[in-house]
């Protein structure tokens, strides 16, 4: 029934402070609920413990202040009491779980990250010796060529040589055997 909602909804929000001191106050007045002065000075008013309230009263100021007593909850408001604060666990449970994930992936991301600065750091000296090495080996390049110009050179004029040694050859024993019958 609306009335029962409409109390459950004000008995929670009561109990979370989320009413200011005039929302309590005419709340008060509704139906079912009972208002108790507490001028005796009888400690904090019926509430419990000392801490805040929803009207933002410090504790010293409550002795004279009205106060909503709560009403005992039927078995019906209670099992919808129940209900709505397993689904808040669950949902609060749920968005750990998820932020446990979120913190789990974030870590792994860090770590991957970590890594991969590591290898990027390996590879850049390996990059720096693969620079070098083809550096000088451009060089050794550069000198072999000079080296195979300069042998080539060699052999052409070696050959030369031996032809013309073999050419000189082959014509003084022509002459000789001319000369000596």
């Amino acid at each position: 029934d609306p009335q029962r909602g409409s109390r459950l909804k004000r008995a929670m929000e009561v109990r979370e402070g989320r009413l200011g001191a005039a929302s309590a106050a005419s709340a008060s007045a509704a139906p079912g609920w009972g208002v108790r002065g507490s001028a005796g000075g009888g400690g904090d008013g019926g509430r419990g413990g000392g801490g805040a309230c929803g009207s933002g009263l410090p504790p010293e100021e409550w002795r004279g202040a009205d106060v909503l007593e709560d009403e005992p909850l039927d078995q019906d408001e209670e099992r919808e009491m129940r209900l709505e604060n397993a689904a808040i666990r669950a949902e609060l449970e749920q968005q750990v779980e998820l932020a446990r994930r979120a913190e789990a992936s974030m870590l792994e991301v860090s770590s991957l990250s970590h890594m991969f600065a590591s290898k990027i750091e390996q590879q850049s000296h390996q990059v720096e010796t693969l620079f070098t090495d083809a550096e000088s080996t451009s060089e050794n390049l550069t000198l072999g060529n000079r080296y195979i110009d300069s042998a080539a050179k060699h052999s052409r004029d070696f050959r030369l040589l031996v032809l013309t040694f073999l050419l000189v050859a082959s014509l003084s024993l022509i002459f000789l055997d001319w000369y000596y019958p």
